[in-house]
């Protein structure tokens, strides 16, 4: 499926052009190591290193780790649009965050991030956050992080940030028993 984009900026372009490329060639490649690289989110690095699985494997990578044992392409691809529409939103909220990169992102251009995700998958983000924090301080944002179960109300400290510019979430949906009560999360966090 082909993706319309307009760019005023050629550069933008050939360099959004480039970044699907690469995504391409992670997606075909059938290499289960890790793939390191760099991303220039407003002229500062975000840190990637994804761990995917083989075909099949969905909910299995990282030795039982679970699917935010590593960075899905998904979450490159939503930082780097942030990137080429220069998206600076101000209060921002991550679904499924995993390790953060489309968030770290959204704080790396400027925002107020709140990552989400399983109790068990929060040391983790934090690790992540940690690792990019001075990077977020110079960009003028910030970035915590929440644990939250969509099967479960969302936590008041959630609640009372509202209301949130952006709603991201990348690859979150890895299991058909989680669509409903991530849309259930979705209405309750943007509705009024």
């Amino acid at each position: 499926t082909a993706i319309e984009m307009d760019f005023e900026d050629l550069s933008l372009r050939d360099e959004a052009r480039a970044d699907l490329q690469e995504a391409n060639e992670l997606r075909d490649n059938e290499s289960t190591g890790p793939q390191e690289r760099t991303l220039q989110i407003n002229g500062r690095p975000l840190l990637t290193t994804s761990a995917m699985p083989t075909q099949g494997e969905c909910g299995t990578c990282g030795a039982g780790q679970g699917p935010a044992a590593g960075v899905w392409e998904a979450s490159v691809v939503l930082a780097m649009a942030l990137e080429w529409n220069q998206t600076t939103p101000k209060n921002v909220l991550e679904l499924g965050s995993g390790l953060g990169v489309a968030g770290l992102a959204a704080a790396l251009r400027g925002g107020d991030v709140v990552l989400t995700d399983l109790s068990d998958v929060v040391p983790r983000t934090l690790q992540r956050c940690a690792t990019h924090r001075s990077l977020v301080d110079a960009a003028g944002g910030s970035v915590m992080t929440m644990a939250y179960d969509w099967r479960k109300a969302v936590p008041a400290d959630i609640m009372d940030m509202r209301p949130y510019d952006l709603v991201l979430s990348a690859d979150a949906i890895y299991r058909a028993d989680l669509l409903e009560p991530f849309l259930r999360a979705l209405d309750a966090v943007v509705g009024a």
